[in-house]
Order: C-alpha cells, then sequence, then structure tokens
C-alpha cells in the first residue's frame, strides 16, 4: 500500500536512503544520529553545525526547485533570476547552519553560480517537462510506502519529468567536487536512492514508466 504525504521540511526524509544508508554503513552512527536521547528531549544527536558540503546543496535544491516550478511544461518560461532569489532566501532562513558569516556568503556565491551556469548551459532545459498530478508538478514531492511488516520507506525525488516527450525520468540534482563526478554517476546507477526512488513510485504511480534516475 501506498500514501502521499506533503512535504515535511528540506533535506533527509524520515524513512529514506539517508535513514537506511546511515545505519547500513554504521550502526553506531545510526544510533547516535537517530535512537540516543537528546539533552533537551527527544531523540538523535548531530552536530552544531552541518558538514559544509549539506547548506549548499540545500539552498541549490531549493534554487533549483523553484526554477522548475516557474516553468513545469515551458522551458522558456524557466527564470533563474527567481531561483536565484529563492536560494538567497533560503540561505537566510538557512543562516544557522553555517559556522560564520563568511562561509555562509561563499556558500551563496557558489549556489548563485551553479544556477547562472546551469541556466545558461541548458537554455532552460528544453528537454524536460515536468509531470504534474492533480495536487500540481511533481517537484520535491514526498512518498511514503508502507510494507505489510509495518516499516515504510520514504523519498523525495528532486523531480518527475518527461525527457524529449519520450521517456519519464525521476530528475536528482547533486552538487558534488570535481573529483567526486564519476563516483557519484556510476552510485547512481545501483544506489538506495534511485532504486527507492523507482521502487516508491512504481507502487505510487503505477501508471507511470519511470525509466531510471
Amino acid at each position: 500500500t501506498h500514501m502521499v504525504t506533503p512535504i515535511t521540511s528540506g533535506g533527509a526524509t524520515a524513512f529514506g536512503s539517508h535513514f537506511l544508508s546511515t545505519w547500513d554503513l554504521c550502526e553506531r552512527k545510526g544510533f547516535f544520529s537517530f535512537e540516543a536521547p537528546h539533552p533537551a528531549g527527544g531523540r538523535g544527536l548531530k552536530t552544531r553545525f552541518p558538514p559544509r558540503p549539506v547548506p549548499l546543496g540545500g539552498i541549490v535544491h531549493e534554487g533549483m526547485a523553484a526554477y522548475y516550478l516557474s516553468g513545469p511544461e515551458d522551458p522558456g518560461a524557466r527564470d533563474v533570476d527567481y531561483a536565484v532569489a529563492v536560494l538567497e532566501a533560503a540561505a537566510a532562513a538557512r543562516a544557522h547552519e553555517w559556522a560564520t558569516t563568511e562561509e555562509r556568503e561563499l556558500d551563496l556565491a557558489k549556489g548563485r553560480g551553479l544556477l547562472y551556469d546551469y541556466h545558461q548551459f541548458y537554455k532552460g532545459d528544453p528537454d524536460i517537462q515536468v509531470l504534474s498530478d492533480k495536487e500540481g508538478p511533481l517537484v520535491e514531492r514526498e512518498w511514503v510506502v508502507d510494507f505489510a511488516d509495518g516499516t515504510r520507506f520514504t523519498c523525495r525525488p528532486d523531480l518527475v519529468a518527461t525527457y524529449q516527450g519520450q521517456w519519464v525520468y525521476v530528475l536528482e540534482h547533486k552538487t558534488t567536487s570535481a573529483y567526486g563526478i564519476n563516483k557519484l554517476r556510476a552510485s547512481m546507477r545501483n544506489s538506495i536512492q534511485g532504486t527507492g526512488e523507482c521502487y516508491v513510485l512504481s507502487k505510487a504511480l503505477p501508471d507511470l514508466p519511470v525509466q531510471g534516475v
């Protein structure tokens, strides 16, 4: 069975690939991240500031979502200036995620550059049309699949779209270092994130022939 839930907050979903891979890679880290009692109440411990790539990736994701939402089916309407404004607002709202103002300003400049370069290179991405349902475009939509044993898997794909009007793909935008690109491209073919998203969508949207990420 499946159900659709509204977007909760930015970043990883509650029981998605990040949650499962944390436990898979290190049970100790999984315990401290999600189960250890917190002094202020609740469970889960984390460092005061996330690793530097995390807030940069977060604000770029918000900017990219705004970019495609400004013209889901019309590439000519996609507004990079609007996307940058959303990125800047996201950086202001998430200012507490950087240790210093200087770090935030540096990542904000990187984020602006990434969005402007993306727009210049793809020129609105004319091969991509964002799919929609009665709730709107399938951009940053959170999905949940419940399993028979009571466990669940969650995901929030960047967007679901048709490519050149023929193939249905999940688009995932990744901010990465230059030397990490090949590893990322290879791992996305069989990672829990990519395969998990395809599995969830096959259950949530069984009539939609998703062909990859």
